[in-house]
Order: C-alpha cells, then structure tokens, then sequence
C-alpha cells in the first residue's frame, strides 16, 4: 500500500514547518552553485562559450526526452492516484 498526501496535508505539514523546507532547497541550490562556480575558479576561469555554442543542439535532444520523461511520470502518476481514489 502507498500513501499519497492529500494537498490539505502538504499546506498543513508545509505550515507547521515554517517555510524551512523552501529553504532548505534555497540553501542547497546556493551550495551547489557555489561548488560549481569554485571548481570552475580553480581550474583557471576557462572561456566555457565554444561549449555553449556546441551543446546547444545537443541540448534540446535532452531537453525533449526530459519532457517526454516527465509526461510520463505525471501521467503514471495521475493514474496510480485515480485507482485510489474513490
């Protein structure tokens, strides 16, 4: 058996909380910016544009198999709720 939080639950469960889960993500978001930005300090600042220019492409072929993805999940997902539900 799975449970699925109703959205009533969330705001309740999110309220009792304080707002410390958005930021908890803020911070980790901060820290793995920061993490990045140091390595690419650290390796001597390279001009990163060519890799721009050249993964554009290639970008948008990941970007629409990830929307595929999450289609799908969504998808998947409204249907394991829908047979829970009465």
């Amino acid at each position: 058996m799975e449970l699925i939080p109703t959205q009533g639950f969330c705001q309740e469960y999110s309220d009792s909380l304080n707002g410390m889960v958005q930021q908890r993500f803020y911070e980790s978001a901060d820290a793995i910016a920061s993490a990045w930005y140091s390595a690419w300090v650290d390796g001597g600042s390279p001009n990163l544009e060519h890799l721009i220019n050249e993964s554009t492409h290639e970008s948008q072929g990941l970007l629409s198999e990830l929307q595929e993805l999450l289609s799908a999940l969504r998808l998947k997902r409204q249907q394991k709720q829908d047979t829970l539900v009465p």
